[in-house]
């Protein structure tokens, strides 16, 4: 009875597991097409960023450095992905919220500068966070934009 039982449910299980995604996720050529759009407007005018592309799960599906983007500009973008990731919202807004919350920058990896977006479906369901580094805030912010647009196409 006991083998019965269990079979029942390693294969109830196993059926579950059998089924298709419903969820919107992002892909790697999303992410692609975020991170090549970036870097053609940084390359436009004459910035040298890193961004970093990260899924649901704050895993890098693309990413890159230009060749004169200093390399803490990856940490940068990195921690910037996470956060806008982690918080839902543009990194630059997370300071607005924590301003009188300073229990708040005790958060490990937590960055409040400007080049962090979440990445969002078609639908606007949060599927990862973007982050740019290495040029002004508001230049890897601008460029965080159009990643985003990029993306969620």
């Amino acid at each position: 009875m006991k083998k019965i039982v269990f079979s029942s449910l390693v294969m109830g299980f196993c059926a579950v597991m059998a089924q298709a995604e419903t969820r919107d996720i992002l892909t790697y050529e999303q992410a692609a097409a975020g991170v090549d759009a970036c870097i053609s407007m940084a390359t436009d005018n004459g910035w040298n960023v890193s961004i970093v592309v990260v899924d649901r799960g704050d895993n890098a599906v693309a990413s890159a450095r230009m060749t004169e983007a200093l390399s803490a500009s990856y940490t940068g973008a990195t921690l910037k992905a996470s956060s806008a990731l982690a918080w839902g919202m543009p990194t630059q807004g997370i300071e607005g919220f924590i301003a009188d919350k300073p229990e708040f920058r005790a958060f490990p990896g937590l960055l409040t500068i400007a080049g962090g977006v979440p990445a969002t479906s078609e639908a606007g369901t949060v599927i990862g966070g973007i982050g740019v580094a290495g040029s002004s805030p508001g230049n890897d912010a601008a460029c965080a934009a159009v990643a985003a647009n990029a993306l969620a196409k």
